[in-house]
C-alpha cells in the first residue's frame, strides 16, 4: 500500500528487509531476530547514497533498521508517536533519536530522558475540503437517508466487514452505506442493495465521503483518529482488541471519546445486532458540537518547522 501510494506522488520507495518484533514467543522470533541486522545494512547504503538531512520515524518494526543507520551515520533523527502509549519498536527507536514528536502530551512520560515535544499528528490537508455533493453525485444513492461511512483501514477490518454484511438487510431501510473494506475482503455479490456502495480503497474521495456521511464507523488507529478530530461527526470506533494489538487502539478509543461524539464497541462483544442498536443510539442523539480547532490541523506545519530548523544547521 505504502509503494503505491509514493509512485503515485513521485516518489522513492526503498524495501529493506526487517523482523517484526513480538512481545510473545513464537518461532518466527527465531528467524526475524536476524532480519534486522540486514536491515541495518540496507538502511546504511541506501542512506550513504540518498544522503538525508534528517531523517523522521513514524514508528513500527520496519523503522528500526533506518534508526539505527542514521545513528551509525551520524545522521539528525526524528521519531514520531502517534499513539497514546509506545510500541516496542518505538522503545527502541527512542534511544537513537535526536528529537522525540509526539501526538499526545500524555506520551510525555513515556519518554522521561529524551527531549519531547508535543506537536500533534499530521492530518491529509484535503480532508478540510469535502464536497458532499459531490460524493452524492458519485454515489447515486436512490433516496435521500442518513448516511453511513464504514472504514476499517488501509488493509480493512475482516471481521467488521463481516458484521456488516450481515447487517445489511435491516440497516438499508433506513440508511445508505458506504463501506470501505480493504482489498483483501472477498468479492460477496451485494448487487441486489441499491443503496450499498463498497470500495476497496479511496484516496481522495474520502473527504467527499467524510463530508456526506452522518456516522462514521471506525478501527481507532491513532492516525484516523486525528483526521476525525477535525471533524464534526457522529463516530463509531471498534479498536482492534489486545487479542491481536498491544491494546493501543483501545487506549487510542477512550482517549478520543473524551472531547469527541463517540461510541465505542468492543470487538469481543461486536454482533450484529449491537451495531445496529448502536447506530440507532448515536444518530438519535443531539449532535454536540466539537472543538472548532484540534492540536492535529496544526502538526505537520510544525514538524516542517522542525525539520527547517534541522536544514539550516
Amino acid at each position: 500500500m505504502e509503494k503505491i501510494i509514493l509512485l503515485e506522488h513521485h516518489l522513492a520507495f526503498k524495501p529493506i528487509l526487517t523482523g517484526k518484533l513480538r512481545r510473545y514467543f513464537t518461532i518466527k522470533n527465531l528467524w526475524d531476530i536476524f532480519k534486522i541486522p540486514f536491515g541495518v545494512i540496507q538502511s546504511l547504503w541506501h542512506i550513504y547514497k540518498f544522503k538525508p538531512d534528517v531523517i523522521f520515524s513514524k514508528g513500527g518494526y520496519v523503522s528500526v533498521p533506518v534508526m539505527v543507520a542514521g545513528f551509525i551515520l551520524r545522521k539528525k533523527t526524528i521519531l514520531h508517536e502517534s499513539d497514546l502509549s509506545i510500541g516496542l519498536a518505538n522503545k527502541i527507536s527512542a534511544f537513537f533519536a535526536d528529537e522525540i514528536l509526539l501526538g499526545h502530551e500524555d506520551t510525555k512520560k513515556f519518554f522521561p530522558n529524551k527531549k519531547s515535544i508535543t506537536v500533534g499528528i499530521p492530518v491529509r490537508k484535503f480532508i478540510y475540503n469535502g464536497d458532499k455533493n459531490k460524493a452524492a453525485k458519485l454515489l447515486e444513492f436512490p433516496m435521500r437517508k442518513p448516511v453511513i461511512l464504514i472504514i476499517g483501514g488501509s488493509l480493512g477490518a475482516q471481521f467488521i466487514n463481516e458484521i456488516v454484511l450481515s447487517s445489511l438487510e435491516k440497516l438499508l431501510p433506513k440508511f445508505n452505506v458506504i463501506h470501505v473494506t480493504g482489498k483483501n475482503f472477498s468479492k460477496q455479490d451485494t448487487s441486489k442493495f441499491s443503496n450499498y456502495r463498497r470500495f476497496d480503497f479511496v484516496d481522495q474521495e474520502l473527504a467527499d465521503f467524510y463530508d456526506l456521511a452522518d456516522i462514521i464507523i471506525s478501527r481507532a488507529g491513532a492516525n484516523t483518529l486525528a483526521e476525525l478530530s477535525c471533524l464534526n461527526k457522529k463516530i463509531i470506533l471498534i479498536p482492534l482488541p489486545k487479542s491481536s494489538s498491544r491494546g493501543d487502539q483501545i487506549e487510542n478509543a477512550q482517549n478520543f471519546q473524551k472531547s469527541h461524539q463517540a461510541k465505542i464497541i468492543d470487538q469481543e462483544k461486536l454482533t450484529s445486532k449491537i451495531l445496529i442498536e448502536t447506530i440507532q443510539d448515536i444518530l438519535a442523539e443531539k449532535k454536540a458540537i466539537n472543538p472548532l480547532e484540534s492540536i492535529n490541523q496544526h502538526a505537520a506545519k510544525k514538524i516542517l518547522t522542525i525539520f527547517s530548523h534541522y536544514n539550516s544547521q
